[in-house]
């Protein structure tokens, strides 16, 4: 199961999967998949949160997204040439903690972190490579605390 599923289950939390492709194909599926009923539940879930866990990522060349397909090399390019230094849960930020809605990335049918406005937001990763996505997302507000490995405390401390 998927690691959100585990942290719910251990701790009682509930969990609200989202049952959507990742990225819709098209401005047309997007749109339609935004429609969705689930979608609305899952929104104003998002919305009125007290605490909000998201996976964390680089947007970089072998990052999850491009490694896993969900990326092309093309719109990988296009991304980090707007600027993005990261993904939250599939949505693509630049270095300033704002969300970047071009391309394949405005079509993605997740939920924004920075909409959860009443939550505490934590950003889930560690690695060298994910030091640069979780110092934006921390300095920018977008999440106010990270779950990570003491290697990546230590980068993000400065030491």
């Amino acid at each position: 199961p998927d690691p959100a599923m585990r942290l719910a289950e251990t701790t009682g939390a509930q969990y609200y999967p989202m049952t959507l492709p990742l990225f819709a194909r098209s401005a047309e599926e997007h749109a339609l998949a935004i429609r969705q009923h689930g979608y609305h539940i899952l929104r104003d879930l998002n919305r009125t949160a007290r605490l909000v866990f998201a996976g964390i990522a680089p947007v970089a060349w072998q990052a999850p997204l491009h490694r896993d397909g969900f990326l092309s090399d093309a719109e990988l390019a296009r991304l980090m040439e707007a600027g993005a230094v990261g993904e939250i849960a599939g949505c693509v930020f630049d270095g300033r903690g704002a969300r970047l809605e071009i391309g394949i990335a405005a079509r993605a049918n997740t939920l924004w972190i920075g909409e959860a406005e009443r939550a505490l937001r934590v950003v889930i990763g560690g690695g060298e490579e994910k030091v640069a996505p979780i110092r934006v997302a921390l300095e920018s507000g977008v999440a106010g605390g990270v779950i990570t490995d003491e290697a990546t405390a230590a980068a993000l401390l400065g030491g």
